[in-house]
């Protein structure tokens, strides 16, 4: 117990201590900031692409899309498939979907590329949250002022028509929808072996905002029936499926594949995380990448501990020569300095991890400080179209840090605990 005590006084006796305090506390304090706000980013994006995304989808599998994306072209009746679907146990609801790419063009003569997406109203809102992302009336009957337009109505992502510029800022769609806009469509398909160019006209009856620029950019929603008179097929490419459980996620996957027999090959059977792995996969990435390079921090603060204990051998030779002439054991003397490193590291995450704490639950209220004193805006909207920042904090995220903190600032510590252990006790009174 006398160790721990002569390290706590020892550490006292200078103040440059607390210079090696405040360095662990703001490295702890900035990374538990910075990974509590990627941590937000990541949870809202998983939120968006779950909104506008079934828990399974059935399509032809992609080695065999460049021939065709319809069931029927690899022996799968539709209609059945999606009745047989509907039957498994695991399965609340079953959608068909019609995707396929066209160029959208206005009266104007402005083109933009789409992929239009038939989906049947009736069904659709019961596989995903779409309504919840439309602007204007929240509802996918295709109404115009609860009527039928004419031409059919069809739903337009926001920033269909925009660009990306090099800042990463995505700029308001040029076409500016409207409900009541008239739309032209014009895509092309391999019929019998010849292309044949498929046209049609619709009226602009929503916009369509996730807040995913992916999807809003190219997104454009018709009626399942609309779709297929506007690619003059009566079959679909999709299915989509909201699952009783996520859990059942896998035995709805067999159960399918056993449904579909000797087609199977043909087909692609995904959970809503496997369609959109390569962003789920970026933005976590991003996180730890993040999070690494913000850990140099704590390991610079750790030189300064290092620094400062082999400074304090020095300063304390003629206090570790009487240690050791009293009976004190080179472990003894080691654990003094190691203790000396422990207390630095403990009293710097706690002070960091309550800094980080409080300042990530006030990150909103100290954003719009920033912006009313400086002028200054630490996420435009423009720019990540977000109203407040989103944050996270997870404790197992703070507990790593921490453990990772302490274990580092022990590991400096060992150069100076073993230096101070090796003096002769002799050596060191010799010129007291």
């Amino acid at each position: 117990m006398y160790k721990l005590f002569l390290a706590w006084r020892y550490l006292l006796s200078r103040k440059i201590i607390f210079f090696s305090i405040a360095g662990i506390a703001v490295g702890v304090m900035v990374l538990i900031i910075v990974t509590s706000v990627m941590g937000g980013f990541v949870r809202d994006v998983r939120q968006k692409i779950r909104g506008i995304s079934s828990d399974l989808s059935v399509s032809v599998s992609d080695e065999f899309k460049t021939f065709s994306r319809f069931f029927g072209d690899y022996k799968a009746d539709s209609r059945q498939l999606l009745d047989e679907i509907r039957a498994i146990p695991y399965v609340a609801y079953a959608s068909p979907r019609l995707e396929w790419g066209a160029m959208l063009s206005t009266k104007d003569n402005r083109g933009a590329p789409v992929m239009v997406i038939g989906i049947e109203p009736a069904t659709e809102d019961k596989v995903s949250n779409l309504s919840e992302y439309l602007v204007y009336k929240r509802s996918t009957d295709f109404r115009l002022e609860d009527k039928d337009p004419e031409p059919p109505g069809a739903i337009v992502g926001r920033y269909v028509g925009a660009y990306e510029l090099g800042t990463g800022q995505q700029e308001r769609s040029a076409f500016d929808w409207e409900p009541g806009q008239s739309i032209a469509l014009t895509t092309v398909m391999s019929r019998d072996g010849m292309l044949q160019t498929q046209q049609g006209e619709f009226t602009i009856v929503d916009e369509f905002y996730s807040g995913l620029f992916d999807q809003d950019s190219v997104a454009l929603y018709l009626s399942l029936k609309q779709a297929q008179l506007f690619l003059k097929t009566e079959d679909i490419t999709k299915i989509t499926i909201r699952l009783t459980d996520y859990k059942y996620a896998q035995e709805a996957t067999r159960r399918i594949n056993e449904i579909l027999g000797k087609s199977v090959r043909y087909f692609q059977i995904k959970t809503w995380e496997d369609e959109k792995e390569n962003i789920l996969t970026a933005v976590t990435v991003e996180k730890r990448i993040q999070a690494i390079i913000l850990f140099c921090v704590v390991i610079v603060a750790c030189f300064n501990i290092l620094a400062m204990l082999t400074m304090r051998v020095v300063e304390k030779t003629k206090d570790i020569g009487i240690l050791s002439s009293l009976g004190s054991t080179r472990y003894g003397i080691m654990q003094l300095f190691l203790y000396q490193g422990l207390i630095i590291s403990f009293l710097g995450c706690l002070f960091g991890v309550v800094s980080g704490y409080l300042f990530t639950i006030n990150l909103n209220k100290i954003q719009f400080l920033l912006k009313s004193w400086f002028g200054l805006e630490v996420f435009p909207p423009n720019i990540y179209k977000i109203g407040d920042i989103p944050w996270e904090i997870d404790v197992p995220t703070i507990i790593t840090i921490t453990l990772l903190t302490v274990s580092m600032s022990i590991i400096f510590s060992i150069y100076p605990a073993i230096k101070a252990a090796r003096m002769e006790p002799v050596e060191a009174l010799r010129y007291e």
